[in-house]
C-alpha cells in the first residue's frame, strides 16, 4: 500500500494511506453476468472500454460482443483474470463471425472467484458502437467427503457458492460407522459465523434448510463427528439462486476502478502545495481522486487530474488536511 507522509509544525505528522483511486462516479460498479446488456462506443481507434463482472469458481461463462446496427466497428475482445492479466484460456475460445462484426466466447470454465474485466477495443482501426451480453451457468451445489481423524475435533468441508443463494445441507455417516455427525459451525468467505436456524438431527447425521449464502466465495461447514468418534461422512449442498434482473446499461454508467500501486513524492509539508503522481494499472479521462477520513472528505476534481496510460497526476493543496490516515 502506498503512503504519503505530511509533516506539520506543532501538530505532529499526518499520514495519508492511499487505497484505490476512484473513477468517475456513476451508478454501477460491476455488471451482473447473465442479466445485464451493455452498450458502448469506440469513438477513437485507441479507445479501450472495460466492463467489470464478478464470477464464481465452478461457473461456466459465455460472452457475445456485436457491433451495433449499421456500425462499421470490428471489435476485439480480451478477458482479464482476477489478476488483471489476459486470460489465455478465454483467448483460445473466442470466435469471430459476421466478417469481423461480432465475437463469441462460449463455455469458459471459471477456476477462480473474483472480479474480472472484459476489454473491448477496435481490431483494425475501425470505430463505432457495440453491444455486450453474457451468460453464466452457476454451480447448483457441492458434494464430497469430509473426515475427522482426531476424536472430538470438528471436520471442515469447504465449498464455493455463487452468492445470493438459499441452500440445503445433508450430512450423513455411512451405515455401520461410529461417527454421528452433528452441526458445528458454518463460516462465510470472510471467516465469520453464519446464523443457522433450521437444524434437523437424524440417525446418521443432520440436515440444514433455508440457509442464506449471501456472499459469493468459499464457505466452510464445520462438522462435529460425535463424542470420541473418528471417521468419514458425506456432505451434500444444494442451493437455489434467483434469476438475474435484466438491465440495459451504457458503458459510461459503469465504474471501473484502477488499482493504485505507488505515489510520488512520498512526503511533504502540510503548508505546501506540490505535484503528486499516482501509479495505476490504467487511467482514463474523467477520473477523480477522493481522500476520506471521517468526517473529512477532500476531492481532486477530474478537471485537475491529468491521466496517462498508467498514471494520474494532480497538484495537491494539503492546507485543508488534518493529520490522520486517509483512504482514497
Amino acid at each position: 500500500m502506498a503512503r504519503i507522509v505530511l509533516s506539520r509544525l506543532a501538530a505532529g505528522a499526518a499520514v495519508l494511506v492511499l487505497g484505490a483511486a476512484a473513477a468517475r462516479a456513476q451508478s454501477v460498479h460491476e455488471v451482473q453476468a447473465g442479466g445485464d446488456v451493455v452498450s458502448g462506443d469506440i469513438s477513437d481507434a485507441s479507445d479501450v472500454d472495460r466492463v467489470p463482472v464478478r464470477l464464481v469458481e465452478g461457473s461456466v461463462f459465455s460472452i457475445s460482443l456485436k457491433a451495433a446496427k449499421k456500425s462499421p466497428l470490428h471489435p476485439a475482445l480480451t478477458v482479464l483474470g482476477v489478476d488483471r492479466a489476459p486470460d489465455a484460456a478465454a483467448a483460445a475460445l473466442i470466435k469471430v463471425a459476421g466478417k469481423g462484426s461480432s465475437l463469441a466466447l462460449r463455455n469458459l470454465p471459471v477456476t477462480e472467484t473474483g472480479l474480472r474485466y472484459i476489454e473491448i477495443r477496435s481490431a483494425d482501426g475501425s470505430t463505432g458502437g457495440w453491444t455486450l451480453s453474457t451468460k453464466v451457468k452457476l454451480p447448483k451445489g457441492a458434494a464430497g467427503v469430509a473426515e475427522s481423524t482426531t476424536a472430538g475435533v470438528p471436520a471442515p468441508f469447504a465449498f464455493t457458492a455463487p452468492g445470493n443463494a438459499t441452500a440445503t445441507f445433508t450430512v450423513a455417516a455411512p451405515r455401520g460407522s461410529s461417527v454421528v455427525p452433528a452441526f458445528g459451525r458454518l463460516l462465510d468467505p470472510a471467516g465469520a459465523d453464519l446464523l443457522v436456524d433450521e437444524i434437523t438431527p437424524g440417525k446418521a447425521g443432520f440436515t440444514l434448510k433455508n440457509v442464506v449464502l449471501a456472499s459469493p466465495g468459499k464457505f466452510t461447514l464445520m462438522v462435529d463427528p460425535g463424542a470420541g468418534a473418528t471417521g468419514a461422512f458425506t456432505v451434500k449442498v444444494r442451493w437455489k439462486v434467483p434469476r438475474p434482473v435484466k438491465r440495459s446499461l451504457l458503458e459510461n454508467q459503469i465504474i471501473t476502478d484502477p488499482v493504485l500501486t505507488a505515489v510520488d513524492p512520498p512526503g511533504g509539508d502540510t503548508a505546501d502545495q506540490f505535484p503528486v503522481s499516482l501509479s495505476v494499472d490504467f487511467a482514463q479521462p474523467g477520473a477523480k481522486v477522493t481522500f476520506r477520513k471521517a468526517p473529512t472528505v477532500v476531492t481532486v476534481s477530474p478537471a485537475n487530474v491529468t491521466v496517462g496510460p498508467t498514471t494520474a497526476s494532480f497538484l495537491l493543496n494539503v492546507g485543508s488536511f488534518q493529520k490522520g490516515v486517509y483512504d482514497i
